[in-house]
């Protein structure tokens, strides 16, 4: 690992989730602070935003310090308190790790300041908004501007995937030579030797987190209604604050899980769903394989570069129901060795998408850019 010998001096901005119920972007926004304070002075930048519970006062010029390890600094800061904090740190690399639309205020910093500036695109809100959400139009014009102005001024731009940056040069114009493809990590709590299980019948997982995830199940339900019958060799188990409808007799509703939790519970799972018609990268996919489950992806999901058919899981062109049956069907029927295999190859990703492993990356893209 290395030493703080570089003078990187960095910020992060986004938002901190302080427990283990994290999102994507929360996920690997907190890994790779947690990873680059490990060996330099870090400081992460997010803001008041729930309104319930902060004031207009706190919202414009509150601030907490949070020192949360030897090197690691949480602010919560007010938005004309942001400024103040980075004239005081003097950052020279400035990572918006997850959007919000406070973080918009940095570009002021950088119109009089040398730094440079890194944005995760974990999605494209401009795609997300107008086509999967059901929000204002106030809402979607704000997120736009606020995305733009994140492609247009940052110094490198983070995609997950070839899909996510095809959708964003349909409502941004977006440069080649900035853009770089890097993929989210890998919990090391994930990275446990599969068993071979063979359940039946088969357990599969889906995971329901928000509107964005819709298309998976309607896609899902397509497929189960295309049959005569239930798959009765199969039992979902979904996890989901919502009971949402699911075309299957044989389902359960778990509650979202922390991470030590989530990996408990995937021991004696065999199998995981990702079928959204949209997603630039799924860490829940990822931390399955890593467990050992046979991941079935669409392949408009960006995780689908790293499946080959058959090998370590399995894809599908998104709608395609009968292919989709096809795959259910060719899994429940793998023997014991057959399916200890798939399960083996897939949870292989954990070698190259551990954080220690991504972080790596995101160090030699601080550091080309620092000089």
């Amino acid at each position: 690992m290395k030493q703080e010998k570089d003078n990187l001096n960095i910020i992060y901005i986004g938002r901190y989730n302080e427990s283990e119920n994290l999102s994507g972007p929360e996920k690997a926004a907190k890994r790779i602070f947690t990873e680059h304070s490990k060996t330099h002075k870090t400081n992460f930048i997010q803001y008041f935003f729930d309104g319930r519970k902060y004031s207009l006062w706190q919202k414009l010029f509150g601030k907490d310090k949070n020192q949360i390890s030897g090197n690691a600094v949480i602010y919560t800061l007010g938005l004309f308190k942001v400024l103040s904090v980075l004239r005081k740190i003097r950052p020279n690399i400035i990572h918006i790790i997850t959007f919000e639309r406070f973080a918009a205020v940095l570009l002021l910093y950088k119109l009089f300041n040398r730094t440079k500036i890194i944005y995760n695109a974990h999605g494209i809100i401009a795609y997300e908004d107008y086509e999967l959400k059901n929000v204002p139009f106030f809402h979607k014009l704000k997120d736009k501007i606020c995305e733009r102005l994140y492609i247009n001024k940052s110094d490198k731009i983070i995609f997950m995937s070839e899909n996510s940056i095809d959708i964003a040069e349909k409502y941004f114009k977006v440069k080649e030579s900035k853009s770089i493809i890097l993929a989210n990590g890998i919990d090391d709590v994930f990275n446990i030797k599969p068993i071979g299980k063979i359940n039946a019948p088969l357990k599969a997982v889906l995971i329901y987190r928000n509107e964005l995830c819709r298309s998976g199940v309607n896609f899902l339900n397509k497929a189960l209604k295309s049959i005569e019958k239930d798959f009765e060799q199969l039992e979902l188990f979904v996890i989901s604050n919502e009971n949402i409808d699911i075309e299957n007799k044989n389902v359960h509703f778990i509650k979202p899980m922390d991470t030590v939790q989530l990996v408990d519970f995937y021991r004696d799972k065999d199998v995981f769903l990702s079928l959204n018609r949209y997603d630039t990268f799924s860490i829940s996919t990822a931390e399955a394989m890593a467990s050992g489950l046979i991941p079935i992806v669409t392949k408009q999901t960006g995780i689908s570069r790293y499946i080959e058919d058959g090998y370590n899981g399995f894809t599908v062109d998104y709608d395609d129901t009968k292919g989709l049956c096809e795959i259910i069907n060719k899994v429940i029927k793998l023997n014991s060795e057959e399916r200890k295999t798939i399960s083996q190859s897939a949870a292989v990703i954990y070698e190259s998408l551990s954080w220690n492993s991504v972080y790596e990356t995101y160090y030699n893209i601080y550091s080309q850019m620092a000089k």
